[in-house]
């Protein structure tokens, strides 16, 4: 079980020429794969073909189960910001109420808010592959959360992984409630998208293995370097193999609070809001926690309540 001779080599190259000729829009690695084995087959015919050792022949075989094509990643690499843009903002209401007629009153409020942000990092230009490759990558110098995270998809265009990191805000007030009122803090949580472009090396290197129906110099399975499917973009590399560099769009959105909002209202027109904490993100489900207060403040006559409010 060889691999192939030099004259069968000669043929297959030829035949690969016209086979690429056509897949200037839409290289498909795979495709390219079947194409040329099939082609270099001439009236033999191809039973399989397996550039992952998955065929029992292979990966029962010790000798045979690592003749296969591996892939492998280089380090991330981020380019400069090309859009940032605001998305729906999260807004957070807390209502607080005095129903007292000659006194005013003071609270204190505070509250922890977790946001949950999304990063995407998009895969635009490639040499398409159904692999799936895991990439361990940290976010962009300017996406201000501290994070590391990985992105896992198939080498397609078109293909996006979201991971989702978790950032916690606290926010504190102090209000003077006047008599017979209502106050309202609105609290607006900025929502800022940021698009930064990222490129990564993809390195493919091994063999393809083929079993022919007819024996072909006295064999039916044969080995094809991997380094068949070069061309422009897809270059040779030392020690064997080629590389192509992907490149794709990072989206980072990130929360931020950027401002309190402060009304006065009159106590008959809002005292019936319940005694209860929700919140909910611009378009997405809400998240609803009953808040309990410390028994002396139940006994105020002040009253609060935290809701959510678009």
């Amino acid at each position: 079980m060889l691999c192939q001779s030099g004259a069968l080599w000669s043929l297959t190259v030829l035949l690969f020429q016209a086979v690429v000729a056509t897949e200037q829009d839409q290289f498909n690695i795979e495709a390219v794969i079947d194409d040329f084995v099939k082609s270099a087959a001439g009236k033999n015919t191809v039973l399989w073909w397996d550039m992952n050792a998955q065929e029992a022949v292979l990966k029962n075989n010790p000798h045979l189960r690592n003749r296969k094509v591996t892939v492998s990643t280089g380090p991330v690499v981020y380019g400069n910001e090309t859009n940032v843009s605001m998305r729906a903002p999260d807004v957070y209401v807390h209502w607080i109420h005095n129903d007292r007629y000659n006194e005013s009153h003071t609270s204190v409020v505070s509250k922890t808010i977790t946001h949950t942000h999304s990063y995407t990092w998009y895969l635009e230009q490639t040499f398409g592959m159904e692999h799936t490759v895991k990439l361990a990558v940290g976010l962009p110098d300017s996406v201000s959360i501290e994070s590391s995270t990985k992105a896992s998809f198939s080498l397609r265009q078109g293909s996006h992984d979201t991971q989702t990191a978790t950032k916690q805000v606290e926010v504190q007030e102090t209000v003077t409630v006047m008599p017979r009122t209502s106050v309202k803090l609105v609290w607006t949580v900025n929502n800022i998208a940021k698009d930064i472009p990222w490129a990564v090396n993809v390195t493919l290197r091994g063999w393809v293995a083929v079993w022919y129906y007819y024996k072909v110099g006295g064999h039916h399975l044969w080995f094809y370097p991997i380094d068949f499917i070069a061309r422009e973009g897809l270059q040779h590399i030392p020690g064997g193999g080629v590389q192509f560099t992907a490149k794709g769009t990072f989206t980072g959105v990130n929360s931020q609070t950027s401002s309190l909002r402060v009304e006065d209202h009159d106590l008959e027109e809002y005292w019936g809001e319940p005694l209860r904490v929700t919140y909910r993100p611009v378009k997405e489900v809400p998240v609803t926690v009953i808040e309990q207060q410390p028994a002396q403040a139940q006994r105020q006559n002040c009253t609060t309540l935290f809701n959510t409010h678009r």
